[in-house]
């Protein structure tokens, strides 16, 4: 979608910011005070009764179902200093949502007149969430919709995991490295790859990026409905980003 529509009563802003803080309970104590602040700021809600009334909607840019929690984070926390006294108006909230960016998250480019996804899925919680998007993304009643992942992994990365999470029967991946950084190497990656999943459709090492996204000839991929994505590494989508700058190249999409 080009931009999703959310409430603050389907979201319950408050409640899901509580469960999102958690992610932070092994940062340094900054962040920790960062967390107790979001909780405390439903505990301030709940006796002051100052929340913003349902049904408060907005709208965000971003894809994916964890943009719903963390746009929800957001305006727990605007609540918070809102309570202290900053000047943080409903359409102030508005405007910041309906405007926000976040390169190399779900985010689609043109490149040699392809459509490509774009997505750090460096983990295993990241890659879950990017297989979500991506199975979203199917026509009605599809159940083989190919996708082509061109990936990069850091040697430290949790390889196997994030290679189940989004691997299916009839994709193609293309391995690729990661210039400048530890990288694993392309071919012990695509042994472990067809290793969690036998099916994949081909399974390709390259010299570079740009190999695999083919520049001269556009990326390779034979089915015309199938989904490109870029992805396992924000090192990877920066050489991209840092070496594409031209428009003609590489264009964001809406």
């Amino acid at each position: 979608r080009k931009a999703a529509e959310y409430s603050a009563s389907e979201l319950q802003p408050d409640a899901k910011a509580a469960d999102r803080a958690d992610v932070v309970n092994a940062l340094p104590p900054l962040a920790m005070s960062a967390r107790q602040r979001i909780l405390d700021a439903e505990a301030d809600a709940a006796a002051t009764g100052h929340t913003l009334k349902p049904p408060f909607f907005y709208t965000i840019p971003l894809a994916g179902a964890p943009q719903q929690i963390n746009s929800a984070l957001a305006i727990a926390t605007i609540h918070h200093l809102q309570h202290h006294g900053w000047d943080i108006t409903t359409e102030d909230i508005r405007y910041g949502l309906a405007h926000v960016k976040w390169p190399g998250r779900l985010q689609w480019v043109h490149f040699n007149g392809h459509r490509v996804l774009m997505d750090g899925a460096h983990n295993e919680a990241s890659a879950i969430a990017l297989r979500h998007y991506v199975d979203t993304l199917a026509p009605s009643g599809d159940t083989a919709h190919p996708i082509h992942w061109i990936m990069g992994m850091l040697s430290d990365k949790e390889h196997e995991a994030i290679f189940k999470a989004l691997l299916r029967s009839g994709d193609r991946l293309s391995l690729v490295p990661i210039p400048g950084h530890p990288f694993h190497p392309p071919e012990e990656l695509a042994h472990l790859a067809q290793k969690c999943c036998p099916t994949v459709q081909s399974c390709t090492v390259h010299d570079n990026v740009f190999s695999a996204l083919d520049l001269e000839g556009g990326v390779k991929t034979p089915d015309a409905s199938g989904t490109i994505v870029l992805c396992g590494s924000l090192y990877l989508l920066g050489h991209v980003f840092g070496t594409l700058q031209s428009p003609k190249n590489l264009e964001g999409l809406p």
